[in-house]
């Protein structure tokens, strides 16, 4: 059996506890605060688990709805000193997960205003200009919120010095939003042909792959797969009570959060299905409050985790940052022998 190892990249999206929150009350992030003391606790679980490092991911809303509400962009940077100190020194990334969200008076209330790509390039444009600001160094990792990205999006992140883009979910197809769907002024974008793997991306177009490519931003595609629904017994009652485009394969993205049996599908099929195999998970930092909005999520992250470090492969599994796990790849190394080719 193969001994090489496997790149586990786990993104923590550090948001404030809700979406559309009240700009006149700047609460804590009583998710965040939840996110630190639990992962802290993890890391040496998962060291113990895989007998390597462990390196997380976090990536911090750095935008206008952050500083309108909070005073400045780098708040939850800013106002979590030990935190940030902590997590530099265990080697974690430091990224930046923007959302376009702008307040609108006629209605009273946030929209996520995607479909307004002057105003998403001011909120990128923030947010990296505040972790410079904050940590005094570039942003090298980016992952944009509501599951949306655009090529110009993508393109101004590169100039601005992005080396790693986590946003794109393979299989997501253009579709209606499920809930508030009034307050976004853009659909989700069509991820049904991006590739499952990394790639750097067309100028003109982000979800396809430019192979004369060899230097700028990476995608690094989250880790999805294509769920079948399982009823066994009770596949005719289900039959009478869905109709067939809701009973369609669907795809499912490796959230900490998500139920146990698609987690463990669409895990198993990555590590099975890619040529070079590697797992990108993610989870929203509110689910670690002590009031969560669905606390059936948390019940799902300890079985989900429990998975994890019980699993076969679990001593070859490496958490990652994303220039740690395009590394392990083998990505940046086919990079510098190709430039040592040429020289």
């Amino acid at each position: 059996m193969s001994s090489e190892k496997i790149p586990v990249m786990m993104c923590i999206d550090v948001e404030p506890d809700g979406f559309f929150i009240d700009r006149n009350q700047p609460l804590p992030w009583k998710g965040y605060e939840g996110a630190y003391r639990y992962f802290s606790g993890l890391r040496s679980k998962l060291e113990e688990a895989t007998d390597s490092p462990v390196h997380f991911n976090w990536f911090y809303r750095l935008d206008p709805q952050v500083a309108e509400t909070y005073g400045s962009p780098e708040w939850p940077i800013t106002n979590y000193p030990k935190f940030i100190d902590d997590f530099v020194k265990a080697g974690d990334e430091i990224g930046f997960h923007p959302h376009a969200y702008r307040w609108e008076r006629k209605i009273n209330n946030w929209i996520e205003d995607l479909g307004n790509q002057e105003w998403v390039n001011h909120c990128v444009e923030m947010g990296f200009d505040a972790l410079k600001r904050a940590l005094d160094r570039p942003c090298d990792s980016f992952r944009f919120g509501a599951y949306w990205i655009s090529t110009e999006t993508i393109n101004l992140a590169e100039r601005l010095g992005a080396k790693y883009d986590l946003t794109v979910e393979p299989g997501f197809r253009r579709k209606k939003r499920d809930f508030y769907g009034e307050l976004y002024s853009a659909e989700l974008p069509n991820y049904d042909h991006v590739p499952r793997e990394p790639y750097h991306p067309a100028k003109i177009d982000f979800t396809k792959p430019d192979p004369k490519r060899s230097e700028g931003i990476w995608m690094i595609p989250m880790s999805t797969s294509f769920v079948t629904y399982q009823f066994g017994r009770l596949e005719t009652y289900y039959k009478r009570l869905f109709s067939p485009e809701e009973l369609k394969p669907r795809p499912i993205t490796l959230n900490w959060a998500r139920g146990v049996n698609g987690f463990r599908s669409v895990m198993e099929d990555c590590l099975k299905s890619l040529k070079r195999p590697y797992l990108l998970m993610v989870l929203r930092s509110d689910v670690c409050s002590d009031t969560p909005f669905e606390p059936e999520m948390q019940e799902n992250v300890k079985r989900n985790v429990e998975y994890i470090m019980n699993h076969p492969l679990a001593k070859r599994f490496v958490f990652a940052t994303p220039e740690e796990a395009m590394s392990i790849m083998g990505y940046l190394n086919r990079k510098n022998r190709e430039a040592e080719v040429e020289v």
